[in-house]
């Protein structure tokens, strides 16, 4: 095989058409977190002869997040990946079961394979009892309250809370639920600005109001609100995130594709 060159990049529109033919080989779409991800990782392309013919994507951590191998080029992958890898001493990926290319590269250097999460599919209507509570979009004007509620739950940066949420309410795909004037619980209908077919929901309820049936009611509200607006709801959660399975599946979701953590060595 002619030399590959592995050249480290700073900019994504370098990969831009690589990026687009790879979205073409998805067999579901991505959730805005995985999204959130490759646009913060370090990118690598890689180049026969002064043709770009594939990229990679790593997170902070070193973890390989995305490889990709324009189809025609393909064959080259599996001498590839391992160079890159040894190169980058890449000790693991996290790979979805719907990215095809990735995936099925990676597993053949695997040495352990662990499910670490689900990507979840809507595949049933689902009429649920509404708890005690008032549903509501939010406003601007609370944003302050959203950020502090939202920090004494998930313990989140505020400065980063502020940025997050106000975004989110100037695209009216910020909720609120509420008791006696009380915020309780909040759930998000985000528009994926990759693919804005695609809607990513969650969900955040105070400890002192679960197993009240509030955060199964706050996910089938947001989902209506992606589906009336038009939008594929999705929504993922971890492994050991058991409440989040629950209400996701309650709501008519199903676990289409798990996301694996892939070891090396």
């Amino acid at each position: 095989m002619e030399n590959i060159d592995i050249e480290k990049i700073d900019d994504r529109m370098l990969i831009v058409d690589l990026e687009k033919e790879w979205r073409k080989s998805l067999t579901f779409p991505n959730d805005d977190f995985d999204e959130a991800m490759l646009s913060a990782g370090q990118n690598w392309i890689f180049k026969q002869a002064n043709e770009t013919i594939g990229y990679a994507c790593v997170d902070r951590r070193n973890t390989l997040i995305q490889f990709f191998i324009e189809g025609k080029h393909l064959n080259k992958g599996s001498l590839i990946f391992p160079l890159f890898l040894k190169e980058q001493a890449i000790k693991k990926a996290r790979v979805g079961t719907h990215n095809p290319i990735c995936l099925s590269l990676a597993l053949q250097f695997q040495k352990s394979v662990l499910v670490d999460g689900y990507l979840f599919k809507d595949m049933e209507e689902v009429d649920l009892k509404k708890p005690e509570g008032n549903f509501r979009m939010a406003e601007m004007n609370e944003l302050d309250d959203l950020v502090d509620f939202s920090h004494r739950v998930l313990e989140a940066p505020k400065d980063w809370l502020k940025n997050y949420i106000s975004n989110w309410i100037k695209r009216e795909e910020f909720f609120v639920f509420e008791r006696e004037h009380k915020i309780v619980g909040t759930g998000e209908s985000r528009t994926c600005s990759i693919n804005r077919e695609v809607a990513s929901l969650g969900i955040v309820v105070c400890p002192d109001q679960r197993n009240q049936g509030i955060g199964t009611y706050l996910l089938g509200k947001v989902k209506s609100i992606a589906k009336s607006r038009n939008k594929q709801a999705i929504c993922g959660c971890s492994r050991d995130n058991i409440s989040s399975q629950k209400a996701i599946e309650k709501n008519g979701f199903r676990i289409i594709h798990p996301s694996l953590t892939i070891q090396f060595d």
